[in-house]
């Protein structure tokens, strides 16, 4: 026998519609699939946070654990703001003028204070003219050497190799001077070994960090940088592994 139809209000689209059956809850298999995966996607997220956009500081809802920002222009933003800082922080601030050996802060490439500068070196080198008297500075070492042309920036091409080589220094919140100044701090030593770096081809120390905070430490070789890294900086693990070689070494020595 047939059951008689009844009418039925749909859970997604709250469309009213006929059926026989005692279950039926959706009016087309189209709000069925979309119920399930409304149903899906919140068992997978988490409880509900309260947050503020640290862009825009609007005050915002979410279920998702990773959201930091209101909407996706806030995060585009954020990320911008982000990567501009860490050029800023790698861009030299102040360069010794070619021309006349004065400070002067670059734009860009910049090499010469003034067009003057830049006009006088430039004839000298099509003439082939050297000036003597022109002496530069190099920015990695500091030694003083003489400007035959207009296009050096270091002494020797080991610092020029050096310097090209802190092209990423940026994003571990230092600066090209701060770099300068640690190694030559430590003197192109590693803080832990107290060895020179052997492995890498421009033989530069890695720069340490803290991998919480993110802030630098110091300037390490690349084996103990690794050491520590594996260790997951944790200070009591390294302890252990001291003690471990030392009893074995006493064990073995007797």
């Amino acid at each position: 026998m047939l059951e008689s139809m009844r009418a039925v209000e749909c859970l997604v689209c709250g469309k009213s519609f006929t059926s026989r059956r005692a279950t039926a809850k959706f009016c087309s298999v189209v709000c069925r699939s979309t119920d399930r995966t409304t149903k899906n996607r919140l068992r997978r997220q988490g409880p509900e946070r309260s947050l503020t956009c640290p862009v825009c500081n609007i005050e915002f809802t979410t279920h998702k654990s990773n959201q930091k920002f209101c909407s996706q222009a806030c995060s585009i933003a954020n990320n911008r703001a982000e990567t501009y800082a860490k050029r800023d922080a790698a861009r030299i601030k102040t360069r010794q003028c070619l021309g006349c050996g004065k400070g002067f802060s670059p734009v860009g490439r910049q090499r010469f204070c003034s067009r003057q500068c830049g006009a006088r070196i430039q004839s000298r080198n099509r003439l082939g003219i050297a000036d003597p008297g022109l002496v530069g500075k190099c920015w990695w070492c500091h030694d003083e050497f003489q400007l035959l042309d207009g296009r050096r920036l270091y002494c020797s091409d080991r610092c020029a190799v050096f310097v090209k080589s802190l092209w990423n220094v940026g994003k571990y919140g230092i600066t090209r001077d701060n770099y300068r100044d640690a190694w030559y701090r430590q003197g192109g030593l590693c803080s832990i070994c107290n060895q020179p770096e052997r492995t890498v081809r421009n033989h530069l120390l890695a720069i340490d960090h803290d991998h919480e905070t993110g802030r630098f430490r110091s300037l390490l070789c690349s084996h103990c940088n690794r050491a520590i890294g594996m260790f997951g900086d944790d200070p009591e693990r390294l302890r252990q592994a001291a003690e471990y070689i030392e009893r074995h070494r006493v064990a073995l020595a007797t």
